[in-house]
């Protein structure tokens, strides 16, 4: 460890010294060449100004400067050089300089015909030609060697230096690291200790003080990692979908407790566990291509929503295979009895009104083609008004039920339920009185956190049901009361009574037990059903007694919270 100690710092000493070299040979060149360019572009501006004012011919103007150490050029508009102080005699080639290119600046470039690196700048004379100055770099180029040279020797007393400062240092921190590597091995697989025991020397024990720490943060961080494992694990454990992650190998590497439950799976089964034709196919081709699928497979009388995605993670390669598998199972089982509710649902409304829309028809036709006489188009008539009546019940029930099953978000707020009941029974009153039935009252002011008119088609449709069904004179008796956290609501009748085999069914939409009294009564076989949905949203329980001939009690709790 002293060895590598040494060469490591060695190492880094070299590297330092070759980066300082590097650094001052480029500042070196830069301001040189700076401070060239600044001193060129100086003497162009006295050279351009002299050549403005020049009596003599150009070639007379550049020897002015032969013996100097500065190249003057003229060059006319088409690139040509016309005279030069350092060749006398010119080619006249034209040729694109690129200091003639961008006027003012200075470039640098190696002239074939002088041999030599010069540094140029250019810029345009009041007749039209262009006045060039270059200046010779080598002389540049050997200052600069010659403080690379000086550089280096520096350089390398400070190699020396080091060389001799870090075999003192090692040879006295050695020690103390020593220990602390021996005391960091005691650190194995978790078994972290909080306090690593100081020395004698401050530096090192400012580096014990920050093991420490970091040990300390370890311990935290495998603490942290433990809680948020448990919390996925209650997350993945509680959520209402099936999760199965498959290797690649075709192995069941996790599964959530839905899943295990659904398919009977044990950890590292293979996919040759899951009975199911469909899923097997569609996750032993995900481990060979990647591919995304969705398909419903039927599970002992629900169905089941499968999702199959590739994954590609290397936690999920295994020997062979491509890549894995996320498999999530969903039961959609409520949504497609939903769907199929909807389907029976209209198909029931469809059929229920056209009954009275071909009898509306039937008597239209009688009427309108005289086939009727003036007694039996009065009955028509009636008959019509009556199918109208049925259509019109019909129509007003779907619609409240459709109300109840899409409801938009509302606030629910309190009110006086004995209120509501007394105002339904205001409404109903004509009919009560119609069949001479005899209602009775035990109610009390209670108070319910809801929507009203929930509560109205509640009342309504029980309450019509006991007058449409009883006899005439019959009785109705209504109770409304609050017992300890619960609100109970009963309505007794003296009516027909509901046979015992049919009683199960009544909440049934569109069921009736006497399709020919009910059409009779106007019946819709909505009402029971408008009921069970109000009473199951406010999540309340509702019983059913009833005896043929002798009158039916419907009772409805809902619990106060």
């Amino acid at each position: 460890m002293k060895r590598t100690f040494v060469l490591y710092h060695l190492l880094m000493t070299l590297f330092l010294i070759v980066l300082y070299l590097a650094i001052s040979f480029t500042l070196t060149n830069y301001v040189n060449r700076r401070q060239s360019a600044y001193m060129l572009d100086i003497v162009l501006d006295d050279t351009l100004v002299a050549y403005n004012y020049k009596t003599i011919t150009d070639e007379a103007f550049v020897i002015q400067f032969q013996n100097s150490n500065k190249r003057i050029s003229i060059i006319n508009s088409e690139g040509i050089t016309i005279a030069d102080s350092m060749r006398l005699s010119t080619s006249g080639n034209q040729k694109n300089y690129p200091e003639i290119q961008n006027l003012g600046r200075a470039y640098t470039r190696y002239s074939e015909t002088l041999n030599l690196n010069l540094m140029y700048i250019a810029n345009r004379a009041a007749n039209g030609n262009y006045v060039r100055v270059a200046i010779v770099m080598d002389e540049n180029i050997a200052l600069n060697t010659q403080t690379i040279v000086i550089l280096m020797l520096i350089s390398l007393g400070i190699l020396g230096l080091s060389v001799a400062s870090y075999k003192k240092i090692s040879d006295t921190f050695m020690k103390p690291i020593h220990d602390i590597a021996i005391s960091v091995k005691s650190i194995n697989e978790g078994q972290y200790q909080w306090v690593m025991p100081a020395t004698q020397y401050d530096e090192i024990n400012e580096l014990l003080r920050e093991i420490n720490g970091v040990n300390e943060s370890i311990v935290r961080n495998i603490q942290n990692l433990n809680e948020k494992e448990e919390l996925l694990s209650i997350l993945v454990k509680h959520m209402d979908q099936g999760i199965l992650l498959i290797g690649s190998d075709q192995s069941i590497v996790f599964y959530n407790e839905l899943a295990q439950k659904w398919f009977n799976i044990k950890e590292h089964d293979l996919i040759l566990s899951i009975r199911n034709k469909e899923i097997y196919e569609a996750i032993k081709l995900a481990t060979e291509e990647e591919i995304t699928l969705s398909f419903r497979v039927p599970y002992h009388e629900r169905f089941i929503l499968v999702s199959v995605n590739s994954v590609y993670n290397k936690l999920l390669l295994k020997a062979k295979g491509k890549q894995g598998v996320l498999v999530t199972l969903i039961d959609d089982t409520d949504r497609i009895r939903l769907e199929n509710n909807k389907r029976d649902f209209f198909a029931n409304a469809s059929h229920e009104l056209r009954t009275p829309l071909t009898a509306i028809k039937g008597s239209a036709e009688l009427i309108l083609y005289e086939m009727a006489t003036p007694e039996e188009k009065k009955k028509l008539s009636q008959e019509i008004i009556h199918q109208v009546v049925i259509m019109d019940n019909l129509l007003k029930d779907m619609l409240e039920l459709s109300r109840l099953e899409n409801r938009p978000q509302m606030d629910q707020v309190s009110f006086n339920l004995k209120k509501t009941l007394d105002g339904v029974l205001e409404d109903l009153n004509p009919l009560i009185q119609e069949k001479q039935i005899q209602v009775t009252l035990e109610t009390h002011n209670v108070m319910f956190k809801g929507i009203e008119t929930d509560f109205k088609s509640l009342f309504k449709n029980l309450i019509e049901n006991a007058i449409k069904y009883n006899k005439f004179g019959g009785t109705i008796h209504l109770n409304l009361v609050q017992a300890d956290e619960s609100i109970v609501f009963s309505i007794k009748d003296s009516g027909i009574g509901i046979p015992k085999e049919y009683q199960q069914r009544i909440f049934e939409r569109f069921y009736q037990v006497n399709k020919s009294r009910n059409l009779y009564q106007n019946g819709t076989g909505l009402g029971l059903a408008i009921v069970k949905h109000v009473v199951s949203y406010y999540k309340g329980i509702i019983q059913v007694e009833s005896e043929p001939n002798i009158g039916s009690t419907f009772t409805i709790t809902f619990h106060i919270e």
